[in-house]
């Protein structure tokens, strides 16, 4: 239990970050939506469970009583979760004897940073599944702690964790390594019986059925089908077809491949409606109405042969998206009427679901719109390097080449950068909503080392 002075801390801190973060809110109620989330209130409203977006995400906006509430209702719970969890983890770090004012200096940056503004009222699915691998990392470290100092199992964090790896691979299946970085680390790390690994086991288990079969079976959710899976390779496939001048090949190999994309999505479509960091040609409809499972199986084959054949386009396109996913060039970090909020579609669904921007404070957004704006502009040292995984990525590189010293911030940096490779081979666009939890894991990484290091 927390003493006076850190109780008093987690207070102060918590409503802080909650009148700050609370302030971003009215400024631009209802909140902040991108064409997902447009696509998302209209499936609530007509009583639709998909799973493109992980059906989870559907759950999670019913229980928080849409679509008969107002949207803000996401973005209040949002503000409280992050400052109710900030408060507590920078609490944590403290009492592991990380330096008060390392702590409360880490908070402050978390908490005045636009993006951590923006995103609490951001809404789509990244954030929460954000938070929720946050905590799945703490936890694995806080029971890695407590063995190492104290030869105890914290059972309870173990299981947390068991449950939670379904979980957040169903919610992004991007996350899928943690099946096998987790139970490797626990093995390297820790003594546990056969009675506790069968606890987990078992845990992890029902975890998945629950996540997997039963809960997609009952609510009769609609899988994301072939069609959404086209979109990990579309992007780099465009790229290296374009600059390979694929169409132009005259060889009997070329006519094969041509013809076998062809078959799934419309082949000149593909080259001429191309964007090196995007899928337009997906997004305008180019696949085709219906194709078999042996032509999409060729389908991959194919693009598989031409990545094989051309490594060195391929790491050019995954390099150029990665680094603007991250923050360096040509971001997205929010939509709304900063990047696409005055398309067709989403001023209709606006109108039609009463989701017009109504700000409670107007001279606030005054102020804050162009901070927003700021993190395009990717010329000013402070748009790089602060609105970017920069600072995540200096602190990551520090715990592991210290790895003597910070053990557990390494093995946290291990478990959070473990979704990266997926994510650098299959994004398909340039959103920083894919890697957000990466930034937000920065602001508690710092103190997490200077836990270890203030020994």
């Amino acid at each position: 239990m927390p003493n006076k002075k850190q109780f008093t801390f987690f207070l102060v801190a918590f409503a802080f970050a909650l009148t700050v973060f609370s302030l971003w809110l009215v400024a631009f109620w209802p909140g902040l939506f991108n064409y997902d989330t447009f696509s998302n209130v209209e499936d609530l409203h007509n009583g639709i469970y998909r799973d493109w977006s992980s059906y989870l995400y559907y759950i999670y906006l019913y229980a928080l009583g849409l679509p008969s509430n107002s949207f803000a209702i996401v973005g209040c719970f949002q503000v409280f979760f992050a400052s109710l969890g900030a408060a507590v983890l920078f609490l944590i770090f403290w009492k592991w004897g990380s330096p008060l004012w390392l702590c409360a200096l880490c908070f402050f940056a978390f908490v005045l940073s636009p993006l951590n503004g923006a995103f609490n009222i951001y809404y789509v699915y990244d954030w929460f599944f954000s938070w929720i691998y946050l905590f799945v990392v703490i936890a694995t470290v806080a029971a890695i702690r407590k063995y190492r100092r104290e030869g105890k199992v914290l059972v309870g964090s173990l299981v947390f964790v068991a449950i939670a790896i379904p979980f957040v691979i169903r919610w992004r299946n991007d996350s899928a390594l943690l099946l096998i970085v987790v139970p490797v680390i626990l093995a390297l790390t820790l003594r546990l019986t056969l009675r506790v690994w069968g606890t987990l086991v078992v845990a992890f288990l029902l975890s998945g059925v629950l996540f997997y079969f039963l809960l997609p079976s009952i609510l009769n959710v609609s899988p994301r089908g072939p069609k959404y899976a086209l979109t990990a390779v579309l992007n780099p496939l465009s790229y290296v077809l374009h600059q390979t001048l694929h169409q132009f090949d005259t060889s009997e190999r070329a006519e094969q491949e041509r013809q076998i994309i062809d078959k799934v999505i419309d082949y000149k479509r593909l080259i001429e409606e191309r964007s090196d960091y995007e899928i337009p040609a997906f997004h305008n409809g180019a696949t085709r109405d219906s194709f078999t499972s042996d032509q999409v199986a060729d389908f991959y084959r194919t693009c598989f042969k031409i990545f094989w054949r051309h490594p060195g386009i391929f790491f050019a396109n995954r390099f150029q998206m990665f680094f603007a996913i991250s923050g360096f060039t040509s971001t997205v970090y929010t939509a709304d009427e900063l990047v696409d909020g005055n398309y067709d579609h989403a001023r209709e669904t606006r109108s039609k679901y009463g989701l017009s921007a109504e700000s409670k404070l107007p001279e606030l957004r005054k102020v804050l719109r162009p901070i927003l704006h700021l993190m395009y502009i990717k010329g000013y040292p402070l748009a790089t390097y602060l609105d970017s995984l920069f600072v995540c990525f200096v602190a990551c590189g520090f715990a592991l080449v210290m790895y003597k010293f910070t053990p557990l911030s390494a093995i946290a940096v291990v478990l959070m950068c473990c979704r990266l490779p997926i994510v650098f081979l299959f994004a398909p666009a340039n959103l920083f909503k894919y890697v957000y939890g990466l930034y937000l894991f920065g602001f508690f990484l710092i103190p997490l080392m200077g836990s270890e290091l203030a020994k």
